[in-house]
């Protein structure tokens, strides 16, 4: 695997799809400059905002076409798979084979400043200003985490069966 630089964090979203949608394309059309709408198109931001509300991570290499590229990236023979972050579970889809190196990444993220997860913060029970961050996706390496098994569960079904 590829060295990690970038992370997108991936916030709760409300309940509401519409909502959803609306703050998530404003998010893309705001800070995505050098590729419209960060290279999603329209079906696609509708389709991922019924999991994720996407985290402004205020660094254009975020929106110059790799952050769809890297939901695209994610495949369905990918295997799942469970590590233990602060003792609580983190749910992780990756390259078969890759586990036990995605489940060391993702225990250095939770306490590395230089990729800036904030997941250390999110497994904290009491750090309620985090408490929105769910899932992440790495964008240099083909895999996704998630703390909420639910939510995990779901995207990863997405995955599995999208056309």
């Amino acid at each position: 695997m590829k060295p990690t630089t970038l992370v997108q964090r991936l916030k709760r979203p409300y309940t509401a799809a519409a909502v959803n949608y609306l703050q998530n394309y404003k998010m893309l059309e705001h800070y995505a400059t050098a590729v419209p709408l960060g290279g999603f198109t329209d079906a696609e931001i509708r389709r991922l905002s019924a999991f994720f509300r996407f985290d402004a991570m205020n660094d254009p290499r975020f929106l110059d076409g790799r952050l769809p590229t890297a939901f695209v990236a994610l495949q369905p023979s990918f295997e799942s798979g469970e590590t233990v972050v602060m003792e609580q579970p983190v749910y992780f889809f990756g390259p078969e084979g890759a586990s036990e190196e995605i489940a060391r990444r993702i225990q250095a993220f939770a306490t590395d400043a230089e990729v800036p997860t904030h997941l250390g913060h999110a497994l904290n029970p009491t750090n309620v200003h985090h408490s929105e961050y769910v899932a992440w996706l790495e964008l240099d390496n083909p895999f996704f985490f998630c703390r909420d098994q639910s939510l995990f569960e779901r995207f990863v079904a997405h995955v599995r069966n999208r056309t």
